[in-house]
């Protein structure tokens, strides 16, 4: 019984990492959204100063 509970445990650790991969590239893309977003506002606040 317990190798069995072993074995779906494994599984589940597999699949929340591959998970934790994914929101990893997801949080790459937004710092990237924000890298570009404050350049913008550096345009912006430049002129203004």
């Amino acid at each position: 019984m317990e190798d069995k509970v072993d074995e779906r445990s494994s599984e589940m650790d597999e699949s929340s990492s591959e998970v934790d991969e994914r929101s990893s590239e997801v949080d790459e893309r937004s710092s990237k959204v924000d890298e570009s977003s404050s350049e913008v506002d550096e345009r912006v606040f430049k002129p203004m100063l």
